[in-house]
């Protein structure tokens, strides 16, 4: 656009992709057509590990959906692909649900 100030590596913080990660993606996801899922699920996971200037983090299933634009539900069957294709692993917290039988 015309005056506006070119992008430079000194203007903000950035969040590095491994490029054989997203030709793994596209090859990968290929065939079922959701690459274009695929690579924002896997942007949104470099960019939370670039937050906290680390490879491990905690988020939720609706925290990197949200980020993505998707559902939860397709958000988790992503993440369990790329997870098949090596790319990340995943460890789920669960929440203990606490049951009662009445009010004490």
């Amino acid at each position: 656009m015309a005056g506006d100030i070119p992008r430079t590596i000194g203007d903000g913080p950035f969040a590095w992709f491994n490029k054989s990660a997203f030709r793994r993606i596209r090859a990968g996801f290929d065939s079922s057509r959701n690459i274009t899922s695929a690579t924002a699920i896997y942007a949104v996971l470099a960019e939370f590990a670039s937050d906290e200037q680390r490879d491990t983090f905690v988020r939720t299933k609706g925290q990197i959906a949200q980020r993505a634009g998707l559902k939860e539900r397709r958000t988790f069957d992503l993440l369990s692909a790329l997870e098949g294709l090596g790319l990340v692993r995943i460890r789920q917290n669960l929440v203990p649900i606490m049951e009662t039988n009445g009010v004490d």
